[in-house]
């Protein structure tokens, strides 16, 4: 026994000892779960996305993605994510996108559902960096040439994506239309069924021209196209999301357009329609008049009340928290869920003049915030993506803050076991919250 403790001892200090790039590498799956979580906070620590982190770390994920123990694996996936989020190394090293393009979709389409969708989202990711030429022929290439039916399902639903979050005209798509058909006539049937949503999907974007694409499919398949054709609104569609080098020049990121009904939101990877939020990507505050703003001001008197306690001006969210809102916040796709949430931090963010990623220093009035705090507990019960989670996590934070203490005391009583258990899960990112 007390032989087995001295070894648990040493392989313990062996661990901490350790460097970084060796417990990535290491033969012990919680030795490497324990690296890719303080991988993932390396990341999100990194402000400038050129840093040399990126550069040293970048290569490792050929390795991480091929993680033969898959809750290990997963947890890979989310440093990836961050690393994609954040990064612009990418685009500088062809070779590494080739590798992880290659290695996401397939040694991660045929696995766990949990697993796919993070793997999807990274992909989607690639191609709002500006490197759909690379994304969209290798899941082209994998739909004609691998031979399990699952990944090809999986291709096709992921072209469907990059063409109704992207559009037609930022992403090339004749590799796309060059598989439509092969794959309206595939052996499986989940297959056929995706590649009828894409044609479906394209149709929306090129009308009646996609046709000239569908010369050689069946009577029977044309005839339950055209019928599908004509059930879609005749309508000009707007890609939700813009890739990263149009939204920084079309002013940078840090600003952002005033939101409809109240909100605003800041410099946003997506161009949404208006009934659409847009997408918050680094929680900078907007300003609602920047000329206004270069002036000083010459009233010494707060234009919203100030708490005598140090707490900052007062926000009424409740005019946000409109029923679409809700409908985004428990939508499939993770940058809805997480726009919502930006939504509410750059509101706050612009009624104090925080620094970009800084915590709002705001008050709340009094009011019932139960149906506000309902949803954020699912999310923190059920959530998966990390992005999604820390906005959570600094909504709360924020509410805690700013609420008074007989509005948001029951609600912690129910919060503080789950963000407990997260913390558990998620230490190096949440800690700070």
């Amino acid at each position: 026994l007390y032989y087995r403790r001295d070894s648990d001892l040493a392989t313990m200090a062996a661990v901490v000892v350790s460097s970084l790039p060796q417990r990535l590498t290491s033969k012990d799956w919680k030795t490497r779960l324990d690296a890719y979580d303080e991988l993932a906070g390396l990341f999100f620590d990194c402000k400038d996305g050129s840093s040399a982190e990126f550069i040293k770390y970048g290569p490792f994920f050929k390795k991480i993605i091929v993680d033969p123990y898959l809750p290990v694996k997963e947890k890979g996936l989310d440093a990836l994510l961050v690393f994609l989020e954040r990064s612009t190394h990418l685009s500088t090293s062809s070779a590494l996108v080739n590798d992880i393009c290659s290695l996401l979709i397939n040694q991660c389409f045929s696995g766990r559902d949990s697993i796919k969708n993070k793997a999807i989202d990274a992909l989607l990711l690639m191609v709002e960096m500006n490197l759909g030429e690379a994304v969209v022929p290798e899941l082209c290439k994998t739909c004609v040439a691998n031979k399990l039916p699952k990944v090809t399902a999986t291709c096709v639903f992921t072209l469907r994506e990059v063409v109704r979050q992207f559009g037609v005209t930022q992403v090339s798509i004749e590799p796309t239309l060059a598989i439509i058909e092969p794959c309206l006539e595939h052996s499986f049937k989940d297959v056929r069924t995706e590649a009828f949503a894409l044609a479906v999907e394209l149709h929306k974007w090129l009308g009646a021209n996609l046709k000239n694409n569908l010369i050689s499919v069946r009577p029977s398949v044309m005839r339950e196209l055209e019928g599908a054709f004509e059930a879609v609104p005749a309508e000009n569609p707007t890609p939700p999301r813009i890739l990263k080098p149009k939204t920084a020049k079309g002013g940078g990121e840090g600003h952002g357009t005033p939101q409809k009904g109240g909100g605003s939101s800041s410099s946003s990877s997506s161009a949404q329609s208006p009934s659409t939020p847009h997408r918050a990507k680094d929680r900078v505050p907007v300003r609602g008049n920047s000329q206004q703003n270069l002036k000083p001001s010459l009233d010494p008197t707060p234009t919203l009340p100030t708490l005598p306690d140090g707490k900052g001006p007062q926000v009424d969210i409740f005019p946000l928290l409109t029923p679409e809102w809700f409908k985004h916040l428990e939508s499939q796709d993770w940058h809805l869920r997480k726009e919502q949430l930006d939504i509410i931090l750059d509101t706050c963010a612009e009624s104090c003049g925080s620094t970009p990623g800084d915590l709002p220093n705001v008050s709340f009035p009094q009011g019932d915030y139960q149906r506000f705090v309902t949803p954020l507990l699912r999310i923190l019960t059920n959530e998966t993506n990390m992005f999604v989670l820390l906005n959570t996590v600094k909504v709360l934070e924020m509410m805690a803050a700013g609420c008074q203490v007989s509005d948001f005391a029951p609600h912690a009583r129910r919060l503080v076991p789950f963000l407990f258990e997260r913390l558990m899960c998620n230490a190096r990112m949440l800690r700070p919250g």
